[in-house]
C-alpha cells in the first residue's frame, strides 16, 4: 500500500511539472509583443550642414496576427548639428512577411523547399537560404528639438572666410516615415535592422550662409539602426 502511495504521489508530481513546463514554455507563434533597444544614426539626405546623428531608442512592436501590427517607442537623436538633438516619438504600422520562426527553423524550411522546387539556380539558393523575416512599416513621427538653435562654422575658400550652418526655425517637429526591416529570431530574442525614409512635414531647418540672403531647408533624412528585441 506505502509503495502504491509513492508510486501516485511521483506520477502526480511528474503530471504537475510536465503540466507547468508546457504552460510556460515560449510559443513564438502566440508571442505577439516586442520590446527592445536600437541604435544607430539619423541625417540629412541632402545637406553637408547637418551632422550624422547618433540616434538612441526603445522600441515597442504589438503584432495583431503573424502579419499585421503596431510599432511606437522613444528615440534621441545627439546632435543633429553641434549642439541640436532631437527627441523623437516615432509611431506606424507595420506588414510582416516570411514570418517562418527561428533561424534554424527557417533554414529547415527553406531546406525542404528548395529540394521540391524546380528552380535550383545559384540565385534560388541564395534567397532561399538567408534565414531573415521581412517587414515593411510607416507612419509618423512627431518630436521637439532640443539645445542650440544655430549651429555654424567658419569657412575658407580662396582666401575669403565665410560663415555657414544650420538655424532651428521652431522646436516642435513631425515627419512621415517610411521602411523596412530584415531581422532573425534566436528563441526569445529579435535581431533587427531597419533602414528608414523620413520626409519632414514641420520645416524646422535653414541652412544659411553669409555668402549668400537665401536660406535652404533640409526636408529628407535617411536613418538606421539595429536593435535587439525580447518577445513576449
Amino acid at each position: 500500500m506505502k509503495r502504491l502511495l509513492v508510486a501516485l504521489i511521483v506520477i502526480c508530481a511528474v503530471q504537475s511539472v510536465s503540466a507547468q513546463q508546457n504552460k510556460t514554455k515560449f510559443n513564438p507563434a502566440l508571442s505577439r509583443d516586442q520590446i527592445g533597444l536600437s541604435v544607430g544614426f539619423y541625417q540629412s539626405t541632402n545637406s553637408g550642414e547637418l551632422d550624422e546623428g547618433i540616434n538612441y531608442g526603445v522600441d515597442w512592436y504589438h503584432y495583431f496576427n503573424n502579419i499585421v501590427g503596431v510599432r511606437g517607442g522613444v528615440s534621441y537623436v545627439e546632435n543633429m548639428a553641434d549642439g541640436i538633438h532631437l527627441a523623437r516619438l516615432p509611431l506606424g504600422v507595420t506588414l510582416r512577411i516570411s514570418h517562418y520562426g527561428s533561424a534554424a527553423e527557417r533554414l529547415a524550411y527553406s531546406a525542404a523547399s528548395y529540394i521540391v522546387s524546380q528552380d535550383h539556380s545559384i540565385g534560388s539558393a541564395i534567397m532561399s537560404f538567408i534565414p531573415f523575416d521581412v517587414e515593411f512599416s510607416a507612419g509618423i513621427t512627431p518630436g521637439v528639438l532640443l539645445g542650440s538653435k544655430e549651429s555654424k562654422s567658419l569657412a575658407i575658400t580662396g582666401g575669403d572666410s565665410y560663415e555657414h550652418g544650420v538655424r532651428v526655425r521652431h522646436r516642435f517637429s513631425a515627419t512621415a516615415d517610411v521602411g523596412g526591416s530584415l531581422s532573425v529570431r534566436i528563441s526569445r530574442v529579435m535581431l533587427r535592422v531597419t533602414p528608414m525614409y523620413h520626409y519632414s512635414l514641420t520645416d524646422n531647418f535653414d541652412l544659411f550662409t553669409s555668402k549668400s540672403s537665401d536660406t535652404k531647408m533640409a526636408r529628407s533624412f535617411f536613418s538606421l539602426g539595429g536593435s535587439l528585441s525580447w518577445m513576449f
